[in-house]
């Protein structure tokens, strides 16, 4: 049998902290500056404009959101293999990995003046908890990239609960507050990203800024799970992938046949080794 070359990925790869992979394993999130120029904020923020406003109804979920909205529009197709934020993802999931969600997430401004609605606090993936109970280990991890300002108070991002993700205890919110006590409601400029996980408790924060806030968050998880948005993409779809990101929505790799010993191999292995990164880091 002829012994198989494994490409190197043409990527630029961003090196975590040995602090923040500590900070992602302890409080569950980590905030990186910068994911997104300016040029595919703009690309991502049109398309997502013209679907929002569409009269598409396949996967729309309210007025102001779609799932498995990676295939919605050719501009969000960029983000399934960025390498800023597939380079966290890895260093903090490794190589065996697919995509399970993606998700486009508008929120409207609130009048201040009007009584709030209650945000609601939750951990994400529930039917493994229904399955597992206490013992859910981190199966999914979402990037939140950001497309407009989110700097000042009150403008709708997504609220984190710093180390929920190492108990499984109810989120409990005080009467009168917006979350448990120590959450935190981050500061974040046009490009950045939160990536959390699963277990992490968040919440859609309150938006009385005046503007949309507008994001997309793509999440990743083990291949060993069973994605949230989809079984299969359409061929269509795939047609217009790289070898890499449909390896990233379940297409085996290399692409054989024959059985294969633990699933199959991954092309985020040799970029691992590239970088001094795990192939496979343990579930914490």
């Amino acid at each position: 049998m002829a012994q198989m070359t494994e490409p190197s990925i043409d990527l630029d790869w961003h090196a975590l902290s040995e602090q923040e992979i500590r900070q992602f394993d302890e409080q569950g999130y980590l905030i990186v500056r910068n994911v997104l120029d300016s040029e595919m904020i703009d690309r991502i923020v049109e398309a997502a404009d013209r679907l929002i406003a569409s009269d598409d109804q396949d996967m729309r979920t309210g007025r102001l959101g779609f799932k498995n909205c990676i295939v919605k529009d050719d501009a969000f197709i960029p983000l399934l293999t960025h390498s800023k934020s597939l380079s966290v993802v890895v260093q903090l999931l490794g190589a065996h990995i697919q995509l399970m969600v993606s998700q486009l997430a508008y929120r409207n401004s609130s009048d201040p003046s009007k009584k709030i609605r209650r945000v609601g606090w939750h951990r994400d993936y529930g039917a493994a908890t229904k399955v597992l109970g206490d013992h859910v280990p981190r199966v999914l991890l979402k990037c939140a990239f950001y497309l407009n300002d989110l700097t000042k108070p009150n403008s709708g991002v997504t609220l984190v609960a710093p180390g929920s993700n190492r108990h499984s205890n109810p989120i409990e919110v005080p009467e009168g507050e917006l979350g448990p006590k120590g959450y935190v409601e981050a500061s974040l400029k046009t490009g950045d990203c939160l990536f959390f996980e699963n277990r992490t408790g968040h919440a859609a924060g309150i938006n009385t800024s005046g503007n949309v806030r507008k994001a997309i968050m793509i999440g990743y998880g083990y291949r060993w799970v069973m994605p949230l948005d989809y079984r299969s993409q359409e061929p269509a779809f795939m047609d217009k992938l790289d070898e890499l990101g449909r390896y990233l929505v379940g297409e085996r790799y290399p692409k054989i046949v024959g059985y294969k010993a633990g699933g199959g191999d991954s092309p985020l292995t040799p970029w691992c080794e590239q970088n001094g990164a795990p192939e496979i880091r343990p579930v914490v």
